[in-house]
């Protein structure tokens, strides 16, 4: 049985350990999904998609990373989905 999400989408989160050598660390992005979300079946890895924040509202780039890696900054989902919403809409 896997273990509940942590994440949801529009929320705020720090990327505090990133795999990625070009990625500064630490860096804010919103949470797009975990992997359940966007393709169901069960919590691969407890992995989620995230949107990279450059500023406060401009968006970089999208990447998959694990449970591990994210730690919560902020549960304002409305204000992260106004973010996602903006970047599907570039």
């Amino acid at each position: 049985m896997s273990e509940p999400q942590k994440f949801w989408r529009g929320q705020r989160v720090l990327v505090v350990r990133p795999r990625y050598a070009t990625l500064p660390d630490p860096r804010e992005a919103i949470i797009v999904g975990s992997y359940t979300d966007l393709h169901g079946g069960p919590q691969i890895n407890q992995a989620y998609a995230i949107v990279i924040l450059e500023g406060d509202v401009g968006v970089n780039w999208v990447a998959w990373f694990y449970e591990s890696e994210l730690s919560l900054i902020d549960t304002d989902r409305d204000k992260g989905e106004a973010i996602l919403q903006a970047y599907n809409n570039r």
